[in-house]
């Protein structure tokens, strides 16, 4: 199966051949010494060089994640290593530092205080160590440094004094400056300045850009702060920088909650611990009684010391075996969560309640951010929702402004003063609600007048310290969460649901637990897809190497990824345009598609495959998958594997045989990982069950493009010359489509005449159609109508089954979305990871979907409604269903309490709504409704209607209501109280949503090109879209195109003629080079058909 690759030798640019990719090697016509290959080399050597440096200076070889590491630094580029404490950063920082000195290079190490200088003065030579703040008082003593490290400085780096110094100390003086004054022109632009919000946008784009100017390497160790202020973010852009809230969390902790009444059960549990040889801490939440918590532990003969802020000595003495037990506060930035890395000693951790603080309900309710949160635990959730669109749009600025003017600290007008007093009157009605009110949920509780806010990343921070990923495996470690409030339990479960649960049986801390450590580097399609993923397995810190790269890690079983995650932003090739062979096929012996890379105008947004340059429509500048090409080519050679996480269907296989072409010479490791929903529970999965590339699937999908290139531009050039239009084409699914677009075209044509509306007093309607106008007129000016006869039955009505894609789009299109606008928000509701993969032609519900369904359905109706239905079986492809138990009110109110990351717009609320209630209905009982026959007769013809009339028995139509007709339907006359004509058809023409369904049952096309087909005939204007019903309308010039075509070559519009290429097609696996010259062999028809006619 070859391929040939433009601009895609990794050494000189070249065209490449794929087998020659795939065997590590550079083009036929260079040497392999230049370009990629020679950096990739010399980085080898370097790396080698390296590895004996560290052995004969540090005695250890590196492991897991280092090896990337050292790869990465090595290259010179901006580094972020995030990951857990015990990983060896501080290690490979300070033999990187040392080993870069020795080669000339000026090396600065910065630390956070100064008793850690001297700790790494002893690890480094030649190199200059000093803290964060000295760096920050006289940054102008540091300038003309080749590297700079800094290292765990992770709550620094939210200061603006600490970025600006970084800045300054790498020539990026400018830089700091104009982020200032982007800050203030953003605080202008919120109050309605115009020319500020110009001036801000070009601002921050230079900002992006001015990382290019820095005059030294950066390195930063974690990477894991808060949340930076305004000034500092816009500082952290020129670095490329984006800080995450927290670490990836990988750890072997027996996670375990007791209920405790008194102090002397802490004790207990501790000596308890104690048997095991190791030692511990206790963590006491913020304000709590660590005082008296040291001293009952000390009357009880344990060892205990309060490890304090600023001090290392008690960490010491816990180190030397003096102490048995540390006491510190669970908070975030605390010496204990963060700092202490001990794996052979620190094996338990004991917290004194969950972590957490309180708040009086009225200062909390100051916060924008905590209104939206309390308003959605407490169930006003329209309330939540309205204040989450309040603010959702607001900048960082503007958000710090409302909160401190809700304060009363600082005075606004204009667009924050109105949002402001919209919040207060809400806060009001909340304040009233909450009146005695007692509600636990996803890491809040209020009660009692206060506010709860417990504080799961801490949990996780502080925990983890009892269990350390070392070369050897994990350390096993225990923490218990002693808890006297059930409320405060209930909020931290919820918080790490579906990371970890808690047991209830106390066990020691003993041993360790194997594990392979790999680096990989993990490919997806889009960036929200990156970011999503780097989200939920914790981490996300992003640094910019050219293109944004995330950093996760994720345990699976016996195995930890340290991940990279990077975004090739769609297909980064496609067959040429550049008049390579025949339309980018070359055609001999066999036929051998040509591949350029693809090209996107940042003006018009017009894409084309092959030579970059100018955009050949606008003009405008335009950007190659070329500079991501070389992106992704550098990462694959640092990490131990690659994993290709593109979409499970034939357009996600090709982008990962291509990725796969492209690092071959860089990493022989390549993988496939397939998901179904962007979701923890779906990526680990996924990565537990790595496959190859299925060349099967790729086969199907370059000959069904070879097939649309070939026939569509051959067809193509045939219409140009024809009508004249560069705007037309014409393609193997699209010819049978336009077909029954234009017949029923006809069939409404030759079926015109007029609709009678007759609204009548029991509330009924009857449309009568007449084609003469003066007999649709005599009708209209009827008075009255006899119902003549009604019959009644009660009826079983079964749920439908769930959403495939075809269904999607028809309910969308019945709702006022077109197919495209459909699948868009579908897409994007797939990378947020709300719902599942939405290109499906099954209705098959998995055990994770069945569960969602059920807790729903118990939740809000009582678990006998609940009936589970699978839909289908086998296969990995499910239907399309929500990947939460969350009603779009839920999941709105939700994401403005922020217990949710993600932003829906119209659309996607729209289609997310469909989804949901779809899905739940299809897991509910049966509906029993009673439906009325009734016959009229209108002057003298008799019309029979039926109408749905009451509910017997809900079941489904909890959640899909059926309108129930309420008039009086009995026998005797009814007046007609309003009558009007209009110009109809008695033949309905199809909506974009039944062309599907249509498209579906015939066999042509695929979930991946419905939506594209339509949106083809639209944009060559063959057919429009009707405003009122979204109603498929050819027209002439559709019109015009079929009749030529159908002359010319009737095949290429048959119904029959396409599926049975579509059945030839799924045979590509297994008949790929026969089928190809079956395709060329039309091409030759479809010349020698135009030949033809010139000829005639």
């Amino acid at each position: 199966m070859e391929a040939i690759y433009q601009r895609a030798c990794p050494s000189c640019g070249g065209d490449v051949e794929r087998s020659r990719l795939m065997l590590g090697l550079h083009c036929s016509e260079c040497r392999g010494e230049q370009g990629l290959m020679k950096w990739m080399r010399d980085l080898e050597g370097k790396y080698e060089e390296f590895l004996d440096f560290l052995e004969e200076n540090y005695g250890i070889e590196p492991w897991g994640p280092q090896r990337a590491w050292i790869k990465w630094l090595l290259s010179g580029e901006d580094v972020v290593l995030s990951a857990p404490t015990g990983t060896g950063k501080s290690t490979t920082l300070a033999a990187y530092a040392s080993f870069m000195a020795k080669e000339g290079k000026r090396v600065l190490y910065v630390v956070p205080s100064r008793s850690l200088v001297k700790q790494v003065e002893k690890l480094v030579k030649g190199v200059d160590v000093t803290t964060s703040a000295k760096m920050i008082r006289t940054p102008e003593e540091f300038k003309g440094y080749d590297i700079i490290i800094i290292d765990d400085v992770d709550a620094a780096m939210k200061s603006e004094k600490t970025v600006e110094a970084v800045l300054k100390i790498v020539g990026l003086e400018e830089e700091a400056e104009k982020a200032k004054r982007a800050a203030k022109l953003l605080i202008k632009a919120m109050k309605g300045d115009e020319k500020a919000m110009k001036e801000y946008v070009k601002l921050k784009s230079e900002l992006v850009r001015a990382r290019r100017k820095k005059r030294a390497q950066l390195i930063f160790s974690s990477a894991t702060h808060g949340k930076p202020g305004l000034v500092a973010k816009l500082m952290l852009l020129a670095l490329g920088l984006s800080p995450s809230s927290f670490p990836p969390a990988v750890r072997e902790v027996k996670d375990v909650k007791m209920r405790y009444d008194d102090l002397k059960e802490l004790v207990d549990v501790v000596k308890e611990f104690l048997k095991s040889g190791y030692g511990g801490a206790v963590f006491v939440y913020e304000g709590g009684p660590k005082e008296e918590v040291l001293r009952i532990l000390r009357e009880n003969g344990i060892k205990a010391e309060e490890a304090k802020a600023g001090s290392i000595k008690a960490i010491e003495r816990f180190e030397r075996g003096e102490v048995e037990v540390l006491v510190a506060s669970a908070s975030r930035y605390g010496v204990l969560a963060r700092g202490i890395d001990i794996p052979e000693r620190f094996r338990f951790a004991v917290f004194l309640e969950p972590p957490h603080k309180s708040y009086t309900i009225e200062k909390a309710s100051l916060s924008p951010f905590m209104l939206a949160k309390m308003l959605d635990l407490i169930g006003m959730k329209d309330e939540a929702v309205e204040v989450g669109k309040l603010i959702s749009r607001l900048s960082p600025a503007e958000s710090l402004m409302l909160s401190a003017a809700m304060r009363g600290e600082v005075e606004v007008d204009g667009k924050l003063r109105s949002i402001m007093e919209k919040l207060m009157e809400i806060r009001k009605e909340l304040l009233e609600k909450a009146k005695g009110v007692k509600v636990a949920g996803k890491g809040l509780v209020i009660k009692d007048g206060k506010v709860f806010k417990v504080d799961h990343v801490t949990y996780l921070q502080a925990s983890g310290r009892a269990s350390r990923l070392t070369k050897e495996g994990f350390t096993k470690g225990v923490s218990v969460v002693l808890y006297s409030d059930e409320d405060l339990m209930k909020a931290l479960e919820e918080s790490l649901r579906g990371v970890l649960e808690f047991g209830n049986e106390l066990i020691l801390p003993k041993g360790k637990v194997s594990v392979e450590v790999e680096s990989a580097l993990l490919v997806v399609e889009s960036p929200t897809k990156a970011k999503t993923i780097a989200r939920i397995l914790g981490g996300g810190s992003a640094i910019n190497v050219g293109e944004k790269v995330y950093q996760a890690a994720a345990r699976v079983g016996d195995k930890v990824y340290f991940l990279y995650i990077f975004a090739t932003k769609g297909h980064l090739f496609d067959l040429t345009v550049d008049g390579v062979g025949v339309h980018g096929i070359l055609i001999g012996n066999e036929v051998v598609p040509v591949y350029g890379p693809i090209n996107k105008c940042k003006e018009c947004g017009y894409s084309w495959s092959g030579s970059p340059g100018r955009c050949p429509r606008c003009g405008g500048e335009a950007e190659s998958s070329l500079k991501r090409i070389e992106v992704l080519r550098r990462l694959s050679y640092i990490v131990d594997t690659v994993i290709v996480a593109s979409d499970p269907d034939e357009e996600g296989e090709k982008i990962a045989w291509d990725v796969e072409a492209m690092v071959k010479p860089f990493n022989r490791n390549v993988r496939r990982a397939r998901y179904y929903e962007v979701t923890r529970r779906g990526i680990l999965s996924a990565l537990s069950e790595l496959q190859d590339v299925d060349y099967g699937i790729v086969k199907s999908q370059i000959v069904r493009r070879i097939d649309d290139r070939l026939v569509g531009f051959e067809v193509s050039q045939l219409l140009w010359s024809k009508f004249g239009s560069r705007n037309l084409g014409m393609g193997r699914v699209q010819g049978p489509v336009l077909k029954w677009a234009v017949e029923a075209k006809k069939l409404w044509d030759d079926n015109k005449g007029y609709a009678v509306t007759l609204e009548l007093e029991n509330g009924d309607k009857i449309v009568i159609f007449r084609k003469d106008k003066e007999e649709a007129l005599k009708i209209a000016s009827l008075k009255k109508v006899k119902i003549s006869e009604v019959t009644k039955e009660v009826r079983d009505l079964s749920p439908l089954p769930p959403l495939t894609t075809d269904e999607l789009l028809r309910e969308a299109s019945s709702r006022g979305l077109g197919p495209r606008a459909a699948m868009t928000a579908a897409q994007r509701l797939f990378e947020q990871g709300l719902i599942t993969y939405h290109r499906t032609d099954s209705t098959r519900v998995s055990d994770v979907g069945i569960a969602i369904a059920k807790e729903w359905i118990a939740n809000n109706f009582g678990e006998e409604e609940f009936v589970p239905r699978r839909w289908g079986e086998g296969g990995a492809h499910e239907a399309i269903r929500p990947t939460k138990a969350l009603d779009l009110k839920s999941l709105l109110s939700s994401i403005a309490a922020g217990t949710i990351s993600a932003k829906l717009d119209k659309y996607q609320m729209k289609v997310y709504k469909i989804v949901f209630e779809r899905f739940i209905a299809s897991q509910m009982k049966e509906a029993q409704v009673e439906f009325a026959k009734v016959k009229y007769l209108v002057d003298s013809e008799a019309v029979t209607k039926e109408h749905p009339v009451k509910v017997v028995s809900e079941g489904w139509t909890k959640v899909r209501p059926i309108k129930v007709f309420e008039g009086r339907l009995e026998v005797g006359e009814v007046k007609v109280v309003k009558s009007y004509v209009r110009r109809a058809s008695r033949f309905r023409l199809p909506t974009a949503g039944e062309i599907v369904k249509r498209m579906r049952e015939a066999g042509i096309g695929r979930p991946s090109t419905y939506t594209r087909t339509i949106e083809a005939l639209r944009r060559h204007g063959y057919v429009v879209l009707s405003k009122y019903r979204g109603a498929v309308v050819a027209t002439k010039r559709g019109i015009k195109v079929l009749e030529y075509l159908e002359e010319l070559m009737p095949e290429l519009l048959s119904e029959s003629y396409t599926r049975s290429l579509e059945e030839l097609m799924e045979q590509a696996p297994d008949r790929y080079e026969e089928i190809l010259n079956e395709i060329v062999g039309k091409v030759w028809k479809v010349r020698e058909a135009a030949a033809g006619t010139l000829l005639s």
